[in-house]
């Protein structure tokens, strides 16, 4: 016999919102998408060679799953995927270069986000027909792809570069140490974009964060990041970040360019200058 209840059909409703809710978004994010750059990876930041890497992983579970009928191990691998990797990690870090950069920083992250949508539409295909149908609909296609996502076929995704898994995870640690000591300061009606970090690390806190070679600010989804010293144990001191918050991307910064009359940053100064200007 198998569970059957209201709450069982309420969990598997919001596990399933949270995957389309993660498929709009990652075909949201391709406006203005060039697909001559999808097999690229010039520009790739160091997350993007890891969630590639796991997106490696997530498929070859998947296909064994399919393989040996066990159904459980797709969607297992699904939701964790979706939920832990992407939404909680990924997406949340990468949005400042989605959102804000300039087109030529904001390919290589929507080559990342075109090869993960294209292969979990391929993946949930099975067991979540109609979603991936959708989901291929709306998918910018490459001259051989089928119109129906039920004709093309699975594609082993290739991994890139060595495993960075174990870095990361000691990465993520760290930065969901520094989330919870953000919880106090958003609930003084901050936004976490407002806050400093001073970092006080331990010596392998230390020796991670600075194998981490992109923006630490955009990491933990702050304005500033300073190391202050080392201990035994890492803490953390958040404390509001100097300089005029910027309308655009909202962070703080000591360089807002007063000639925009809205207090642009120089960043998003520089984007605009770019978008403005006929190419």
């Amino acid at each position: 016999d198998m569970p059957f209840s209201e709450t069982i059909l309420g969990q598997l409703a919001d596990s399933y919102r949270k995957i389309r809710n993660t498929g709009r978004f990652l075909l949201g994010n391709l406006s203005g998408f060039d697909l001559a750059t999808y097999q690229s990876e010039e520009g790739f930041t160091y997350l993007d060679r890891w969630v590639l890497n796991r997106l490696a992983q997530v498929d070859a579970r998947c296909q064994e799953g399919y393989d040996t009928y066990e159904f459980h191990q797709v969607y297992r691998a699904f939701i964790d995927f979706c939920i832990t990797d992407l939404s909680a990690f990924y997406l949340d870090v990468a949005k400042d270069r989605l959102y804000c950069e300039s087109a030529g920083q904001r390919r290589p992250a929507q080559a990342v986000l075109y090869r993960i949508i294209r292969t979990l539409s391929k993946l949930m295909a099975p067991i979540l027909c109609f979603t991936a149908e959708d989901l291929w609909g709306h998918l910018p296609k490459l001259p051989d792809d089928p119109a129906s996502v039920h004709l093309a076929q699975f594609e082993d995704v290739p991994t890139i570069g060595e495993s960075l898994d174990e870095t990361v995870e000691g990465l993520r640690t760290l930065r969901n140490m520094v989330l919870k000591e953000l919880e106090p300061f958003r609930a003084q009606k901050h936004h976490s974009l407002d806050a400093r970090l001073e970092l006080t690390l331990s010596p392998a806190d230390a020796a991670l964060l600075e194998q981490y070679p992109d923006s630490k600010a955009d990491f933990f989804i702050v304005s500033e990041v300073e190391v202050v010293g080392t201990a035994a144990e890492s803490s953390v001191n958040v404390v509001e970040a100097r300089g005029e918050k910027c309308p655009r991307c909202w962070k703080r910064s000591a360089g807002s360019d007063n000639a925009q009359s809205q207090h642009i940053c120089p960043r998003c100064n520089d984007v605009l200058k770019e978008i403005e200007t006929p190419s």
